[in-house]
């Protein structure tokens, strides 16, 4: 569960926790989350949008993104996600919903179980040149087993990662499209702490 929220840079900012079966014995708690981060790269977002839609190359949590279904590259596509140093079991499908280029890319991400669902969605807005960024996700998660009060204390667990990994992630990103780092030069990320 950490691992997959890490990727997703989910982050609990509105939180929405409830019992979808109060006095149920085998209650599902869901954890409604949203975030938001951005991040400003001095190129155009014609420059930008090549790099921000190969997620593999600057997310460095992505091992590989297989095509499932529908027509590569474009709206519609389904790929199947596998982790770095995971398998595809430990993988979940990323759809994209939206490819408006260079302005916007949004995807639906999902398990092959019900455990969650989200979106992610990147808005480009260019000005003299300049992209900036805005990194929207909304994630329903689903726990079982888990009482209230454990699901919000993962909740913050998560979230203190989260946001350390998708700022990682923001800056390898803009790094990279400004030309100071190549993806061959990158450093992994210190995660002792998130284990």
């Amino acid at each position: 569960m950490i691992f997959r929220a890490g990727i997703l840079s989910v982050v609990a900012v509105g939180l929405l926790l409830s019992p979808a079966a109060a006095g149920d014995e085998n209650q599902v708690y869901t954890y409604d989350s949203v975030v938001r981060t951005e991040v400003t790269i001095n190129r155009p977002a014609a420059e930008v949008w090549p790099t921000l839609v190969d997620l593999p190359v600057w997310k460095d949590s992505i091992g590989a993104l297989d095509h499932v279904s529908g027509e590569p590259g474009a709206e519609g596509e389904v790929r199947l996600m596998t982790p770095t140093g995971g398998t595809a079991d430990q993988g979940f499908f990323i759809q994209t919903v939206l490819l408006a280029v260079p302005q916007q890319f949004v995807m639906k991400i999902f398990p092959k179980d019900d455990s969650f669902l989200c979106f992610a969605d990147f808005t480009l807005t260019e000005d003299e040149g300049v992209t900036h960024i805005v990194y929207d996700v909304y994630t329903e998660d689903r726990y079982e087993g888990m009482t209230d009060q454990e699901a919000l204390a993962l909740g913050e667990k998560i979230k203190k990662a989260t946001i350390d990994k998708h700022n990682a992630d923001n800056l390898r990103l803009k790094e990279m499209v400004e030309g100071r780092v190549e993806p061959s030069v990158m450093t992994e990320p210190d995660t002792s702490a998130e284990q």
